[in-house]
């Protein structure tokens, strides 16, 4: 195998292999092209050049000063930019009326389930009193970030609910959750009829 571009600059530095210094030795064709470098490099070291005068590395050092204070430096992470985005403010209030949504969940009492679970009744509509829900504090941040959402948005994004997906949702929960989510709806709407 013949040598590589940098076995070559090794050779001219005198700090090739000794088991390459062989296979030059013995290829003519890595031989002409070393001693090619050779003459090159022997020629480049004749040419005399001076040096540059010193108010050349006093204007040198000012330009490279001057650039490096022109030059930005690198904005840390910003809050108020990045919610300006339209993806991340929806992302954010996404994810802030989940966290409400969480945090009245686990904060609602949890009942004991006997064993002798009954299967729940059958859920009827009953008639909702909108204006309780606005003396509720968490509703009311709920209604409020979400007025804010563009839903075309959120459909083309691919993040809306489709027809349907409340009832598989409820369809996907255990007895134990459904027995649950009755006794929750209940107890919010301040209706025993469920």
């Amino acid at each position: 195998m013949h040598l590589t571009d940098a076995e070559f600059v090794e050779h001219v530095e005198g700090i090739l292999r000794p088991d390459r210094v062989a296979h030059l030795e013995s290829c003519e064709a890595c031989r002409r092209q070393a001693e090619g470098l050779t003459a090159a490099l022997a020629d480049a070291r004749a040419v005399d050049i001076p040096e540059p005068s010193p108010l050349f590395w006093d204007r040198f050092s000012a330009q490279v000063r001057e650039a490096v204070d022109e030059e930005q430096p690198s904005r840390a992470f910003d809050l108020l930019d990045a919610l300006r985005r339209p993806g991340i403010a929806l992302a954010a209030a996404a994810t802030l009326a989940l966290l409400v949504v969480a945090a009245v969940w686990f904060r609602s009492p949890r009942p004991v389930l006997d064993s002798a679970a009954t299967t729940p009744a059958p859920i009827s509509a009953p008639a909702v009193d909108l204006d309780s829900f606005e003396a509720d504090l968490e509703w009311t941040f709920v209604a409020t970030m979400a007025d804010g959402i563009d839903w075309e948005a959120v459909d083309a994004a691919g993040l809306g609910l489709g027809p349907g997906s409340a009832e598989r949702a409820a369809e996907d929960l255990s007895r134990e959750e459904q027995n649950e989510l009755a006794r929750l709806l209940r107890e919010q709407l301040g209706d025993g009829s469920l």
